[in-house]
């Protein structure tokens, strides 16, 4: 099998491969940064403070954690394309179902199934982008693919000023229910599976599986690539949730505070491109340094709505590098442990990696109850 993907005429498909990969991650990140947009609707809708929303922002990223854990690693056992398709079938008709509820609470829960849907495709995608990807290029691919989940916080935020004024919060959730059901119809087209395990990889993963990560050697960078997790993406999700409610507060309008919000992801995903470039040459510390100088930039502007778009613009920037920062240090780590050879290797440790990625969104997801 990995002869074969390696055939001139796989090769050259590979590009369209990744594309479509890519388009799961803008999807997913669409679906997952839509409530966001919706929050202010929703509230008025349901007749709930902002002391309330806290809940409904955080259940798709509690789901997230549980899809991740649980539905993850099935990955392994029934091939990463049959669960990215599955998990987006399923999730997309969950939000057709949730863009129709009556109540609140029918709401967060239907969100919090929608985020295992959406957890369950994160690792898959992740990983296979990394399996077919050549071992030098690895960790840009990985970091560029990673990316779609933020460039897809960019389409919501943009389509919700379109939609939300004209066709309410609903109308944006069943544009959210529709895409990953087309999205799953041309990744069964398109998406190849991914490469085999060989059998004494497998062997030695189902004796190793975590402990690997905590092996003598490791253990100490597992635990600091998790804390560094855990703190960038709780900032991530915590400003990503609230700015569109913080906005509608401070007087924007509701199709304003979706582009101040949208302006937000929008650096992410410039911030990202550009780390991963400055990877390629393993320019981690500059990268760093950069995403630390962004976060400081001056926002002073004549008007305040163009205070608001350039400071959450920067932030995103920012933290855009330091994700892709991250994922080097994760592709490092993987190798480290066994888990990213040029065969395959361990394809376990993603899904792994992937759940504890999001893990610490759904803390940042307390954050906002408070």
């Amino acid at each position: 099998m990995e002869a074969e993907i390696e055939t001139p005429a796989a090769r050259a498909a590979r590009p369209l491969v990744f594309l479509l990969i890519l388009l799961s991650l803008v999807i997913e990140g669409f679906d997952l940064l839509a409530a966001n947009f919706a929050a202010p609707g929703v509230l008025q809708t349901f007749g709930k403070t902002r002391v309330e929303a806290g809940p409904f922002l955080s259940a798709s990223l509690v789901g997230v954690l549980v899809g991740s854990a649980l539905v993850g690693p099935l990955g392994d056992r029934m091939g990463r394309k049959r669960v990215i398709l599955a998990c987006c079938a399923v999730y997309g008709m969950l939000t057709l179902v949730a863009a129709a509820v009556q109540s609140f609470d029918q709401l967060v829960g239907l969100r919090f199934l929608v985020g295992i849907g959406l957890g369950g495709v994160l690792p898959n995608a992740l990983a296979l982008a990394g399996e077919l990807a050549s071992p030098g290029n690895r960790a840009r691919a990985m970091g560029l693919i990673g990316i779609g989940i933020t460039f897809g916080g960019v389409l919501a935020g943009m389509v919700a000023a379109w939609l939300i004024p004209l066709h309410g919060w609903r109308g944006l959730f069943l544009v959210g229910g529709l895409l990953p059901i087309i999205i799953a119809v041309l990744l069964a087209l398109g998406l190849p599976e991914s490469p085999p395990l060989p059998v004494e990889q497998k062997v030695v993963g189902s004796s190793a599986g975590v402990r690997a990560l905590f092996a003598p050697g490791v253990g100490s960078t597992t635990v600091a690539v998790w804390l560094i997790f855990s703190m960038v993406l709780m900032s991530i999700y915590l400003l990503s949730g609230w700015i569109p409610l913080l906005m509608n507060d401070s007087g924007f309008k509701p199709a304003q505070a979706s582009l101040i919000g949208s302006a937000y992801q929008a650096g992410g995903v410039v911030g990202g491109v550009v780390a991963s470039f400055l990877l390629s040459r393993r320019s981690g510390r500059v990268v760093g340094l950069f995403a630390g100088c962004v976060l400081n930039i001056d926002t002073a502007g004549e008007h305040a709505d163009h205070r608001a778009t350039q400071c959450v613009g920067a932030i995103g920037k920012g933290f855009g590098n330091d994700r892709i920062v991250r994922a080097d240090r994760v592709a490092d780590h993987r190798e480290i442990v066994g888990a990213a050879d040029a065969d395959g290797g361990d394809r376990r440790r993603d899904p792994v990696v992937g759940a504890v990625d999001v893990s610490d969104q759904a803390g940042n997801g307390a954050e906002a109850a408070l």
